[in-house]
């Protein structure tokens, strides 16, 4: 496969990432909201509303997997367009970095994946008091989260304390990415600028 033929299959297959993770991501977390309200009013469905709906049921059972999948080729996909549009010594150093940051994701982003917090009560402990003795060091501050109407508020701070982590780790790798590319960039114009001896 030449640089040209890597370069446009990695564009596109990422930029259809991007979209198929928006989708998963509406079916999942902002559909089912629609079609509650529809449930309420007893509004009957179009074949075409059947549809998301059976796609929204579908997403809901299989969204870790897909949505895994599609963050692991956003991800690798940077990569291999890199890999395709610099000098070898950059794509490894921007690999390493992709590394690190999917290990800080899984240890450190994700440090709540597998954290049973509704099940931490007890007595008359309030559930910010929970999360502040189960969790002392948080990012933010529980009682600034306002779950959404019948939403619970250990799994509202949950889903926000996780998205903060992320963010802090992608922000980081892309500052980490955008610092490798543009000091290679220099590194070169100076190796070919500098005066012949």
């Amino acid at each position: 496969m030449n640089r040209k033929t890597k370069i446009v299959t990695a564009s596109c297959l990422l930029g259809g990432s991007i979209i198929l993770l928006a989708a998963v991501i509406y079916l999942v977390f902002v559909f089912p909201k629609t079609i509650a309200v529809w449930a309420d009013q007893g509004q009957q469905l179009s074949a075409a509303e059947m549809l998301m709906v059976k796609l929204t049921n579908l997403s809901r059972d299989f969204a870790l997997p897909i949505l895994g999948l599609l963050v692991l080729l956003i991800v690798a996909l940077p990569v291999w367009l890199a890999e395709a549009m610099l000098p070898r010594w950059k794509a490894i150093i921007i690999a390493g970095e992709t590394v690190v940051a999917l290990v800080l994701s899984w240890k450190w982003g994700l440090a709540f994946r597998f954290w049973p917090i509704q099940m931490l009560g007890g007595g008359d402990e309030s559930e910010v008091a929970i999360i502040r003795r189960v969790m002392p060091h948080h990012l933010v501050n529980p009682e600034n989260v306002h779950p959404a109407h019948g939403a619970d508020l250990p799994m509202a701070w949950l889903i926000q304390e996780t998205a903060v982590r992320m963010a802090i780790i992608w922000v980081l790798w892309a500052i980490a990415v955008a610092a490798v590319i543009i000091i290679g960039r220099r590194s070169g114009n100076k190796r070919f600028d500098a005066p012949s001896q």
